[in-house]
């Protein structure tokens, strides 16, 4: 049987790198190459992509203008790839052209689902056109179910990860790690690690981090991420937490690293991981990540979190928002030695049985399967 290659599609353009690049880097890495060839295509290099040129071919395009012109470019495109099946990363209402250009292109179309989708009627009548809808959270299939996406075309399947390369994407020490954050290595340390937005919650764990303070007196904090230049709203919102920090006189132990290449070092660093979103998080990589990693989890009770977490046992949930019950989850941890050591080794045990890498890209090689014998 001949290879299928398997166009995927990373829906981003403003070249901001997020969970959605690494979760489709495991992806390539992990996907059987005896049945599948990936290749993957950018709209704008970014620095994650020499990654994927380590893995599979890449691709970084840019539509011709105008509507019809452009969608006729992803059709040739899809044509001149010799693509068996597209794969559009992100979600069902972002790049309707590409799902009408592989249709265009006779070839199936899949996209993920990685974030909370509220659908208009254009949206759904194009998301009705794919073939598959993989949605990475059972919340966001009953999401998509509930607009009017049938059941039959919507796979939940969980993002997995691969201990054993992220265990081996941290290799300073702990000590190493917190001189290059300028964080003495005896202090007790929390931190958040994901891109600066609203939504994320860096503002909650700034307001929490006074009654930490007041708590655990030598505590320092860490936010790792950045940005997007193409959304001001987020420089203002980092300005915003800023000066939370600064009013509560926290400054000098607070460090903002912007983007780093070494954030599994800085996770394994950290002694508490926090993850602050205020709306549903569509599943929380950074979580895997830190109960692989050995680091303890507090976070939101809300989206992919609670089919993550099991809370008391392989980390802890709190309410949205509420900056009381998270600095009290967090001296909790910070103060219990003990604790943190039960609960990550919970967290071991909960990845290995739930989130292993290998077990989800089975189950998304029989999503293609299933579309390619219904094409055939």
């Amino acid at each position: 049987m001949s290879k299928r290659r398997i166009l995927y599609v990373e829906q981003n353009v403003d070249g901001t790198v997020g969970g959605s690049y690494f979760t489709l880097l495991d992806i390539v890495r992990a996907i059987d190459r005896d049945r599948f060839e990936p290749v993957v295509l950018f709209h704008r290099d970014n620095p994650v992509r020499p990654r994927f040129d380590e893995e599979c071919r890449t691709i970084v395009w840019r539509p011709p203008a105008g509507r019809l012109a452009g969608l006729l470019g992803r059709a040739r495109l899809v044509c001149r790839e010799r693509a068996a099946i597209v794969h559009l990363n992100n979600d069902v209402t972002t790049g309707p052209e590409w799902i009408w250009a592989s249709r265009l292109a006779g070839v199936p179309c899949v996209s993920h689902q990685r974030g909370r989708a509220r659908l208009t009627r254009r949206s759904r009548f194009h998301a009705r056109q794919l073939d598959a809808v993989v949605a990475i959270a059972e919340f966001l299939a009953r999401e998509l179910r509930e607009q009017g996406i049938a059941g039959e075309r919507i796979a939940t399947i969980h993002d997995g990860i691969d201990p054993r390369r992220v265990r081996g994407g941290a290799t300073r020490g702990r000590g190493e790690t917190r001189a290059s954050l300028g964080i003495d290595p005896e202090r007790p340390l929390v931190g958040m690690v994901g891109n600066i937005k609203p939504w994320k919650g860096q503002h909650v764990l700034a307001k929490a981090l006074p009654a930490i303070a007041e708590a655990v007196p030598d505590v320092a904090c860490v936010f790792l991420g950045e940005t997007s230049p193409a959304r001001p709203r987020e420089e203002a919102y980092l300005g915003e937490v800023r000066r939370a920090i600064g009013e509560a006189g926290l400054e000098d132990r607070t460090v903002f690293a912007g983007f780093r290449t070494d954030a599994h070092d800085v996770i394994r660093a950290l002694d508490l991981l926090v993850h602050a979103s205020i709306e549903p998080e569509p599943l929380g990589r950074v979580i895997l990540e830190g109960m692989v990693l050995g680091t303890p989890v507090v976070a939101s009770a809300a989206g992919g979190p609670l089919e993550i977490v099991e809370t008391g046992v392989s980390g802890i949930l709190v309410p949205p928002g509420d900056d009381t019950a998270l600095a009290a989850a967090a001296v909790a941890l910070l103060l219990d030695p003990a604790g943190r050591a039960a609960m990550t080794d919970a967290a071991r045990r909960r990845i290995d049985e739930c989130f292993l890498l290998a077990d989800r890209i089975d189950d998304l090689e029989d999503v293609y399967e299933r579309i390619a014998r219904a094409r055939a």
